[in-house]
């Protein structure tokens, strides 16, 4: 069995990543908005709790 390199695995990545923006930009927007809304969310406990 052929041996999957880094580069393979980034080209699979990157092409299921474009169909994604290509056929439900909605779902692609909404995922990286509720993960910067998370992310916020995180840095500003950390900022209390601290």
């Amino acid at each position: 069995m052929e041996k999957i390199n880094k580069s393979t695995m980034s080209n699979f990545f990157m092409e299921y990543l474009t169909n994604l923006w290509n056929n439900q930009p909605n779902i692609f927007i909404g995922g990286g908005l509720a993960t910067l809304v998370l992310l916020g969310i995180y840095i500003k406990l950390l900022d209390i709790y601290q």
